[in-house]
């Protein structure tokens, strides 16, 4: 009898591992934080040192968060696609933690993170280890891995 039960214990905790399963990211490098220390403007040409404005991005699977260490903007939350030489940020939500989150129809406040349109089409113009730069039709957006 002893012998059955550790045989039914071990064949319970096998199905158990075997009927789970693990969500991965096909993100390789693009997952983790990026502090964004760049911004070129386009029409211009002038450029901007973004480091002391501590906005990161965070990604992971197929969410995307942007968010400002420094005010007390809410962070934004994306679905975004990754193509490999295009990322597409869309169904933008403002993440407020006190109350419920908001879908974002006001894109006023993305101006700030180089966002001015959603959905937004960003050229994946260099993917290293530890850098990535973004553009788009305004801004191009430099950010290290943090």
């Amino acid at each position: 009898m002893r012998h059955s039960l550790h045989l039914v214990t071990y064949m319970v905790a096998l199905l158990t591992l075997v009927s789970c399963e693990l969500e991965t990211s096909n993100n390789g490098n693009l997952d983790g934080y990026w502090q964004w220390i760049l911004v070129d403007t386009l029409e211009s040409g002038g450029t901007c040192n973004m480091k002391e404005s501590l906005i990161f991005w965070g990604i992971e699977s197929d969410l995307l968060e942007i968010f400002n260490n420094k005010t007390t903007y809410q962070n934004v939350l994306f679905r975004f696609y990754d193509s490999g030489d295009t990322l597409v940020l869309s169904d933008p939500i403002l993440d407020i933690r006190d109350s419920s989150d908001i879908v974002m129809t006001d894109y006023a406040l993305l101006e700030d993170y180089g966002i001015y349109e959603v959905p937004e089409t960003l050229l994946v113009e260099y993917r290293g280890r530890n850098h990535i730069t973004f553009s788009n039709k305004l801004f191009r957006l430099y950010f290290r891995k943090y």
